[in-house]
């Protein structure tokens, strides 16, 4: 402890680190469950059942915290995909190429999502605005199922699907995004 921190600054320091390992913690039970549910591949369907049931009562309880972190998660899958599109491959792996195409798709979704999430971040979300992040949520851990499984396979290239994904995930923060803006007294000048 340096001479100006007290023990209230180190407690509240470590309740922080122990929210960060929670929120990853139940993010990778959520990304687990869908993966394990829709795309088993030696996995048991049941357990990802268990672990979306569990990681989602989790996520819907601490929506209030969670929901202002999202913006920069989403902030930095758009970064990663601009560094994705410049490099031509993966950030991790330089021997993974991926078509500047798909980086673009990759990097525009997240640039939107980002934009359409940031009015979240001030206030605390209604039931449909919960409804409608848990869907994105789901729509986005399935597309990148989706991903993984064509990568497994012989094609590079976004399919349809994926497409499809992208619009659907898109269409839940609209839905938000339009809430919020039609919501009385919302936006006070």
């Amino acid at each position: 402890m340096s001479e100006n921190s007290t023990p209230a600054d180190l407690r509240r320091g470590l309740r922080l680190a122990g929210l960060v390992l929670i929120f990853l913690a139940t993010a990778g039970l959520f990304f687990a469950g869908v993966d394990y549910l829709f795309f088993p591949a030696g996995h048991s369907r049941l357990l990802g059942l268990a672990f979306l049931v569990l990681s989602t009562s989790v996520m819907i309880f601490t929506m209030d915290r969670w929901i202002r972190a999202l913006v920069g998660v989403l902030a930095f899958g758009a970064l990663n995909g601009a560094v994705t599109l410049a490099t031509g491959h993966l950030l991790g792996n330089p021997a993974q190429p991926v078509p500047r195409l798909d980086a673009l798709c990759f990097t525009v979704f997240f640039t939107a999502a980002t934009v359409l999430s940031s009015n979240m971040r001030g206030r605390v979300p209604s039931l449909v605005d919960r409804i409608l992040v848990l869907g994105f949520a789901f729509t986005l851990a399935y597309m990148l199922g989706c991903g993984a499984a064509r990568t497994a396979g012989t094609s590079g290239r976004l399919s349809s699907t994926e497409f499809a994904l992208m619009g659907l995930a898109l269409s839940f923060l609209v839905g938000a995004w339009v809430i919020d803006r039609t919501r009385p007294n919302s936006h006070v000048c």
